[in-house]
């Protein structure tokens, strides 16, 4: 009986050590858990925050484009509609061309009263330009869009893995 009392003291002592070594385990796990919780209220991982940041980047870097894309949009179209202006002016000289022309070979005006250089559109008329100046500014523009979109090129995954 004395062997048996012993060996359940020894059972109860070791049931004890078990369970004391249980009780600190969940502390440390109640610990653990309060801890995430915390991190979790507190924002996003950082991963996520990368992640969060890259697609903000992205967004902005196509909403620059976009705004790029509507400006030499209008820079096109109003240069359209300055070809237009000039198209219309230059068929109107043609008309004129042509009509002096057919009044000249007809007999009632003598020929050689008036050069056909006289009525054509002179390389430095206003309308050209006009045209040069928003072509070099839609092209300098172009070039510039270029430039920063080298400078904002996000680094190859093979570069910087070693």
């Amino acid at each position: 009986m004395n062997m048996e009392r012993c060996l359940d003291a020894q059972r109860l002592e070791e049931l004890f050590s078990k369970n004391h070594q249980l009780r600190e385990q969940h502390k440390i796990m109640n610990e653990n858990v309060k801890n995430l919780e915390n991190r979790l209220r507190a924002g996003l991982c950082d991963r996520c925050t990368v992640t969060q940041d890259l697609a903000r980047k992205k967004q902005q870097e196509f909403e620059n484009s976009q705004l790029q894309s509507l400006q030499h949009i209008s820079v096109l179209t109003n240069e359209i509609n300055g070809l237009k202006e000039e198209n219309k002016i230059l068929h109107q000289e043609l008309r004129k061309l042509k009509y002096l022309l057919e009044t000249r070979q007809s007999p009632a005006y003598p020929r050689g009263s008036r050069s056909l250089s006289d009525n054509a559109i002179h390389s430095d008329s206003p309308l050209i330009n006009k045209r040069k100046q928003s072509l070099d500014s839609a092209f300098s523009s172009i070039a510039e869009h270029r430039s920063h979109k080298q400078e904002f090129k996000l680094p190859t995954k093979g570069m910087g893995d070693s």
